[in-house]
């Protein structure tokens, strides 16, 4: 190899090694990113004798690595996928609990506290209740509704009365319509469909709608569950502009309900994550993708903490059913061929973000725990 052939030869190699020591920089400064807030309210609800979770893929569901997770609570067990507890009657009162997720360097990408809060086991027991669910499809069901129902039922629990002009003759009662945003339910005149159940003489009156379908008397609890339509389809370029507006259609609905129901406790429950891309191919084809949904609900989730969950001195609380709800087990499965030329077997996920039965009762679980700690 002539003198020219080898000074070429050299600098290939320096250039090679100067872009692999770059690379190798960025990566390196890319794990060193800022640390990321947990979407984790400031109290988790619980209640004796019933299980309570903070799974861990709710808590950052965009992590694009996976993470080693710390739980530090004097109470329940940490576990592969969650933290949790089931606490016992003696049990009632606060505990402080705090998370870390970490990558395979030991690097922090993320951190929260809470508190969790365990109910009185006989909070309320035999006090009139009443409860108003305002919802879309996932409360239309009527399955996490008729759960709570149960979970009430004991001689340790309120007499609860569910309100509403949805739902069966037997007391499952709610506010839940397919497809509905915060927006559709302050919809005066829609282009398809009823109006909103709170429209009166052309103009929203909950106070009206109380007179009507509820004897003139304000509920004690209102539960509030929307948000999944509201951030289901939107583009990169739209999100964030259009989850400032969904921000402000819910704190205009959770004024109206205020106003005609000065005194009742208002959850709002934080929509859940979804199933896998197997469940977004079954529902929607090459449309909408797993992870531009969870990206708008990140987003979403982020921004609705930060504007209601500091609100406790206006009675209005978060209620976390995300974080006790298992995605990797709560939807609808469906056993398929691996492919067309396989005879062998394999179980995905077939609904995309309506659970199945067992994820329900986790819903009704969560919102439970929120009401026993509010009696």
């Amino acid at each position: 190899m002539d003198h020219a052939a080898v000074k070429t030869l050299l600098c290939f190699q320096i250039i090679l090694a100067l872009t692999v020591c770059s690379q190798h920089t960025a990566r390196a400064d890319q794990s060193r990113s800022p640390e990321t807030s947990l979407l984790l309210p400031a109290t988790v609800w619980a209640v004796p004798r019933v299980e309570c979770n903070l799974y861990f893929n709710s808590l950052l569901p965009l992590a694009s690595q996976p993470l080693f997770w710390n739980v530090s609570c004097q109470k329940g067990r940490q576990m592969q996928a969650r933290w949790t507890w089931t606490p016992g009657s003696e049990e009632a009162g606060s505990t402080p609990l705090e998370i870390t997720a970490t990558d395979d360097s030991d690097q922090k990408i993320a951190a929260g506290k809470t508190t969790v809060r365990v109910a009185q086991e006989k909070a309320g027991a035999g006090k009139p209740i009443r409860i108003l669910i305002v919802g879309d499809s996932l409360t239309a069901s009527g399955m996490y509704t008729g759960e709570l129902l149960k979970l009430l039922a004991g001689p340790n629990e309120p007499s609860p009365t569910l309100l509403g002009t949805q739902g069966d003759a037997k007391g499952n009662r709610h506010e839940g319509y397919p497809g509905w945003t915060w927006r559709r339910f302050l919809t005066i005149n829609p282009t398809a469909g009823p109006p909103s159940p709170f429209v009166f003489d052309g103009k929203i009156n909950f106070s009206e709608y109380l007179r009507t379908h509820c004897e003139g008397t304000p509920p004690d609890f209102i539960v509030v569950f929307l948000g999944t339509n509201d951030v289901f389809g939107l583009s990169e370029a739209a999100r964030a502009t259009a989850i400032a507006q969904v921000l402000a259609d819910a704190e205009r609905l959770i004024g109206i309900l205020r106003a005609g129901a000065p005194q009742a406790a208002i959850g709002l429950v934080i929509p859940l994550s979804p199933a896998s891309q197997d469940a977004f191919g079954a529902n929607y084809g090459s449309g909408e993708t797993r992870r531009g949904y969870v990206k708008s609900l990140q987003l979403y989730t982020t921004e609705f903490l930060k504007r209601f969950d500091a609100r406790e001195g206006e009675n209005i609380h978060i209620i976390p059913a995300a974080l006790n709800f298992d995605s990797e087990n709560g939807y609808p499965v469906e056993q398929q061929s691996v492919h067309a030329r396989s005879d062998a077997k394999v179980t995905r996920q077939i609904n995309a973000v309506h659970p199945a039965v067992q994820g329900y009762r986790q819903v009704a679980d969560a919102i439970f725990a929120w009401i026993k700690n509010s009696l």
